[in-house]
């Protein structure tokens, strides 16, 4: 009956469908009839979707729960915070598309939420942790962070942050990641502010690409394995580790980092949209 149904012309979910995501009235007509099956299947769809939205807001949570963290002095938690927030980041835009939030819930645009909820994230939150526990060379902080947040707020508001092949324009402003990883590292106020410089520089320079964790085509299987291993040593640093900061976490830090410049290079060189895809492991 559902098949059928979707297949058919005046009463079809798929009518029914677009007629929500056009924002206009459904006839009467379609409405009585919808069978059992199809309003099930509706209700699920906009359930999911709904869903996939609330799991998306706890990103702010994250940010909430952070800088309380970092102003009570538990960089560690903070930085767990930030860690979470990325991983939270990194699965719903693979989960909206999957449900396709966008044809279910048209009054809540996804992409207006998830950048709001990332610059808290990616950018206030880490800025707030690098000023409260100093992580720059004294007289430097201010000028360093405000060069992040101006750098990072334009590149969220840029309408091309991502190739057709979905790889970054320019550095994303991840700086939860950056901020972490500094901070395990341990190098030193000098390495962190120079590190952080070459950062902003990358966000403003839109021909150099930088590959989405889970969407970007080439390389995925490699990019998700290696950047999963380097999240749980992360993670496993910050519970464990503590202020000693675990050599052998250093090295998988530093060789994932090694590997995000040179994929980096490696799209780079390839130019900006590419037209024969190909799909590597």
């Amino acid at each position: 009956m559902l098949n059928n149904s979707v297949d058919g012309d005046d009463g079809s979910l798929s009518t029914i469908i677009d007629a929500m995501a056009e924002h206009t009235e459904i006839p009467a007509t379609n409405k009585s009839e919808l069978c059992k099956a199809e309003k099930n299947f509706l209700a699920r769809k906009l359930y999911a979707s709904w869903l996939v939205h609330i799991f998306t807001t706890t990103g702010v949570l994250c940010a909430l729960y952070g800088i309380v963290d970092i102003f009570n002095d538990r960089p560690a938690r903070a930085l767990i915070w930030l860690v979470i927030a990325q991983i939270i980041d990194g699965l719903d835009g693979p989960m909206a598309r999957s449900v396709d939030v966008k044809k279910f819930v048209p009054v809540i645009d996804g992409n207006v939420l998830d950048l709001v909820i990332d610059y808290m994230t990616c950018v206030v939150v880490p800025v707030l942790f690098i000023l409260h526990f100093a992580m720059f060379p004294r007289g430097f902080e201010l000028i360093m962070t405000s060069l992040i947040m101006i750098s990072s707020v334009l590149w969220f508001s840029r309408k091309d942050i991502e190739t057709n092949d979905m790889w970054f324009r320019g550095f994303p402003a991840g700086w939860n990641m950056v901020v972490t990883a500094l901070w395990l590292c341990d190098f030193g106020h000098l390495v962190n502010m120079i590190t952080s410089i070459v950062f902003i520089i990358l966000t403003m320079t839109p021909s150099v690409k930088f590959f989405h964790i889970l969407g970007s085509l080439q390389l995925r299987k490699t990019t998700i394995s290696i950047t999963s291993i380097m999240i749980i040593v992360m993670v496993l640093m910050i519970f464990l580790d503590g202020e000693h900061h675990n050599g052998y976490g250093k090295l998988v830090i530093v060789a994932w980092l090694a590997y995000y410049f040179a994929t980096s290079i490696w799209r780079s060189l390839q130019g900006d949209e590419l037209t024969d895809i190909h799909v590597h492991s």
